[in-house]
């Protein structure tokens, strides 16, 4: 009979019921929601909002947003991403809370966000002053040059190297991470571009 009162009274403790309680959410969670490729792929494009907010304090709200919308049709695509790719499968599962509501729609994401990446360019360019002005920024600063250069050969690696599943979410998000970076760190001003500017403005327009 004591030992009995004494089980019943240990199960009932707070700290029985808290691992308990833990237990059973970490079953359901394990069997409700296991990490994807898709899910790396997908969350690296976290990395657009420090990137926005440089594009609007240096910028302006318009590229702002254009980076947010950049990070976040790629974050619905890459959730969405299964097999189906015009530059041939990467054998991505899909995102498990993608699969309802994003995943029928893969193929209309993709465009979106090919088109929401350009738009991401442009924004980058316009809010650096202008192509002259970008370029001249990346050859002054090897370091963000050296950025856009890695960025971009993950992006080729990943899309033409053959790579599949967790290796090409990987790679991709190395795209995702250095792009938006990137974007972030070239339109911040400096010295040397406040005497670039001046050196070409009319005497006197700068005070």
């Amino acid at each position: 009979g004591s030992i009995q009162h004494l089980t019943f009274v240990s199960h009932c403790s707070p700290a029985y019921l808290w691992i308990h309680l833990f237990g059973c959410c970490g079953g359901f969670m394990g069997a409700a929601w296991s990490l994807t490729p898709n899910d790396l792929a997908a969350f690296s494009n976290l990395v657009a909002l420090p990137a926005a907010a440089s594009h609007l304090r240096f910028g302006g709200p318009l590229w702002a947003w254009c980076l947010v919308l950049a990070g976040a049709a790629s974050f619905a695509y890459h959730g969405a991403e299964t097999v189906r790719h015009d530059l041939g499968s990467h054998d991505m599962p899909g995102a498990q809370w993608a699969h309802a509501v994003l995943t029928p729609h893969e193929d209309l994401l993709l465009r979106v966000d090919r088109a929401c990446a350009v738009l991401a360019g442009a924004a980058t360019i316009a809010a650096s002053g202008g192509p002259r002005h970008l370029v001249s920024r990346l050859l002054r600063r090897r370091g963000v040059l050296s950025l856009v250069m890695v960025g971009l050969t993950a992006l080729l690696a990943s899309d033409f190297a053959g790579i599949t599943g967790w290796c090409y979410a990987v790679v991709h998000s190395a795209w995702h991470i250095a792009a938006f970076l990137s974007a972030g760190f070239i339109v911040q001003a400096d010295g040397d571009d406040y005497d670039e500017v001046s050196a070409a403005a009319p005497a006197g327009l700068l005070g």
